[in-house]
Order: C-alpha cells, then structure tokens, then sequence
C-alpha cells in the first residue's frame, strides 16, 4: 500500500503473512469489577485459538498486587506465576501490568 512501488510487498501472500505478524495474539479488554473494593484495575484477553486471559490489580493492606491467569481451553484457571508481583504504589502496579499485558498480546505467553 506503500505510494512508493519498490517498498510495497511482492504478493497477496506476503500481505497476508505481514498481516498475520501484526495481529496481537492476545486481545485485551478492561473488565474492571466495581462489587470488589480490593479490585483496583481488571482486563480480560482471549486468543484466537481459544486460550483466556485474565489480570488485574488488587490493593492488598498497605500494597499492590499484580496477577494474571490463563486457560487453555477445556482447562481450569492457571495463575503465571512468574508474572505475579507486590509494588508499593498502584502506579507501579499498572506500569509492571502494562508491561506484562503488552508482552502477552505480542507474544502469546
């Protein structure tokens, strides 16, 4: 599509695979929860093939907490561990989220 012919891709084919390198793996949606005063901050992500996600930001005592999930699908709930953190400020809280939200709809994992 570019207006300069030599930097427009070769083929349909390779429009098509360039578009399919674009595409997120992971959607994400806010879903925050207002029932929940702990809740701070929640988002909701799927794949198209199948696997949920799921984030959010819980106040907890003097802290902040990160935590994000995911099922396979037919599967149960996994908490990713390794993403799973405590901040002393919900700002850092939302910066480590970001962070780790942008890495799944980029990645996948």
């Amino acid at each position: 599509l570019h207006s300069d012919p030599s930097k427009r891709t070769k083929s349909a084919s390779d429009f098509r695979h360039a578009l399919e390198k674009a595409r997120p793996h992971v959607s994400w949606q806010s879903s925050t929860d207002s029932s929940h005063p702990e809740l701070r901050h929640a988002w909701h992500g799927s794949a198209l093939d199948g696997t949920e996600w799921k984030a959010d930001v819980r106040r907890k005592s003097a802290h902040f907490q990160f935590t994000v999930e995911r099922r396979l699908p037919k599967r149960s709930w996994r908490s990713q561990n390794s993403d799973k953190l405590t901040f002393s400020t919900e700002d850092e809280a939302l910066q480590h989220g970001e962070t780790v939200l942008q890495r799944i709809a980029e990645q996948g994992k």
